[in-house]
């Protein structure tokens, strides 16, 4: 009877001990998830035109030498270029990290090039006002 009731409590130590485990790493996982808010928060905001420059291309978009890094001592993006007329379809296809999405990004300017230029619509995304280069995005 004493065998039981010792391994009746150990089992239940065992389940506490499980759930401070579990409570303890799921902490540490919040505690970094919101390390990447606070960087996020920290970002300087990006300059934007008081007025959009004109679009000129509506529905075009176009890469001219663009290079773009996140980390300045890995570049991602090197020299591309590349147009998509209006109503016509690309695809961009490659491996995991080669860049596809990061290529969303810089049109919708959540990101800056390092340098050369993005046009949407034939207008450099600097040059257009947030609201305004959403309306041509889809």
């Amino acid at each position: 009877m004493v065998t039981i009731a010792c391994l009746g409590l150990a089992l239940r130590y065992m389940k506490m001990l499980d759930e401070l485990h579990n409570n303890t790493v799921g902490a540490e996982e919040r505690r970094q998830q919101m390390n990447k808010f606070d960087d996020l928060f920290d970002e300087k905001e990006m300059a934007e035109p008081e007025r959009s420059e004109k679009i000129t291309e509506r529905g075009a978009v176009e890469l001219e030498k663009v290079f773009f890094s996140y980390d300045k001592s890995k570049p991602l993006l090197k020299d591309i270029s590349f147009k998509v007329e209006a109503n016509e379809m690309c695809a961009l296809v490659g491996p995991s990290g080669s860049g596809k999405t990061t290529i969303e990004y810089l049109m919708s300017r959540f990101y800056d090039v390092d340098s050369g230029t993005v046009k949407v619509g034939g207008v450099d995304v600097r040059n257009l006002k947030t609201e305004d280069l959403m309306k041509e995005i889809s």
